[in-house]
């Protein structure tokens, strides 16, 4: 749930679907980028983003969305296709 190669609007479904996991995960980065701060490099999960300001950017474009229609597109390609048994 919390990978770092999520698309911008498997973003806003962890945000949307999984509070409680999103604050979790964006307090860990913070611990991590407060831990390093004197680092040269010190990135957060997104690179140069924070994961809020990532999750900001995504929500100009999915806000939208249903969280049905979020779900759907999450469980559309990738490893995360649904197996049809």
């Amino acid at each position: 749930m919390m990978c770092p190669f999520q698309s911008p609007a498997e973003i806003v479904y962890l945000y949307r679907a999984f509070p409680s996991t999103w604050s979790y995960w964006v307090e860990r980065e913070q611990a991590k980028l407060d831990k390093f701060k004197d680092k040269k490099t010190n990135l957060g999960v997104k690179g140069k983003l924070t994961l809020t300001e990532f999750l900001q950017k995504a929500l100009t474009t999915y806000n939208d969305w249903s969280l049905e229609e979020l779900e759907s597109y999450r469980f559309s390609h990738g490893h995360c296709v649904m197996s049809r048994y």
